[in-house]
């Protein structure tokens, strides 16, 4: 699935998202949204802003195919390629996952500073954790993980 995640993501337009998700129905599921959440997380950590952006939304095109049920990516994609510029639905699209790459991003770059805040102050840099060294070691990708998770809990798509 991870592969073929990010080769969705790497889709230039949405003629390719539309296309990539026909061949590949399998990746619209949530497990596929979060990984790719994760990703844009770890880019913008990481400042690659441009790349985070293409993985939100990739995100969002599964999340929203997803919602709109069975013929969600034929229904969305549809609308996305509408050339009626009364109605807007690319517009709209690109406004929303915007606004929520950049609540993402707010969210990420608080969490960085209340950690970094935390460590200057010598006290651990997750305040549920009680400073043992034991608790650091975990599977490795549990601290960004956790982040990530902090970062969107709040959040959801409109």
């Amino acid at each position: 699935m991870e592969i073929k995640a990010h080769a969705f993501a790497a889709c230039k337009n949405y003629d390719e998202y539309y296309e990539y998700l026909r061949a590949h129905p399998e990746i619209l599921l949530k497990e596929t949204n979060d990984y790719l959440l994760l990703h844009v997380s770890d880019f913008i950590k990481k400042g690659n802003f441009a790349l985070s952006k293409k993985y939100c939304i990739a995100a969002c095109l599964i999340q929203y195919s997803r919602e709109l049920g069975p013929q969600g990516p034929q229904m969305l994609f549809h609308r996305l390629r509408d050339p009626n510029p009364a109605k807007n639905y690319k517009k709209d699209f690109e406004t929303q996952t915007m606004d929520y790459w950049e609540l993402i991003k707010v969210k990420i770059l608080e969490l960085q500073a209340q950690r970094a805040a935390r460590k200057a102050q010598g006290l651990p840099e997750d305040p549920t954790s009680d400073g043992d060294a034991a608790d650091d070691e975990d599977e490795g990708d549990g601290e960004e993980t956790a982040e990530f998770s902090d970062a969107v809990d709040a959040l959801e798509i409109e």
